[in-house]
């Protein structure tokens, strides 16, 4: 029984474990923006919530081909690590913009007559910093670290 534990417990933390549900949960998530696309389009109306659903399934999938990359660096291709961390940079602004369409979806969701407010829209401000440290990387890596945005989202007063 402790033999069985010992495996199971090491077959849970392999790398390989984690790039084949990697693998399951992106095909799930594309299955399912395979589902919603059609209704987005095909409805002329606005609904909401599906939007949401969709722009966040679609955050959470640029979220896992960072993870894909960063296991393929692992497993399978070494690569240089400024393109692992290109791919991990794209994956937090992306992490922002799902648990942001997450929380406008449960709104719309307890909302019957929901409608976007000015408050609901994110502000950003453009900082850009003076140099560039002398770090390599790709072109658009560099000009994205040249103005990073950060959001700001004032609560809804009522």
């Amino acid at each position: 029984m402790e033999n069985f534990i010992t495996f199971l417990y090491e077959a849970i933390q392999s790398p390989y474990f984690l790039f084949i549900v990697l693998c399951i949960s992106t095909a799930i998530k594309i299955h399912y923006i395979g589902r919603l696309a059609p209704k987005i389009i095909h409805k002329r109306l606005s609904i909401f919530p599906l939007w949401f659903l969709f722009i966040s399934i679609i955050s959470a999938i640029v979220c896992d081909i960072s993870w894909f990359v960063k296991l393929i660096q692992v497993l399978f291709i070494p690569m240089p690590y400024y393109i692992v961390v290109f791919f991990i940079r794209l994956a937090w602004a992306f992490l922002v913009i799902q648990y942001y369409s997450l929380s406008l979806f449960l709104e719309s969701l307890t909302n019957a007559q929901f409608t976007l407010k000015k408050t609901h829209l994110p502000i950003a401000i453009s900082v850009s910093p003076s140099d560039n440290l002398g770090r390599q990387g790709f072109h658009v890596e560099t000009s994205l670290q040249g103005s990073l945005t950060l959001i700001v989202v004032f609560p809804a007063l009522k």
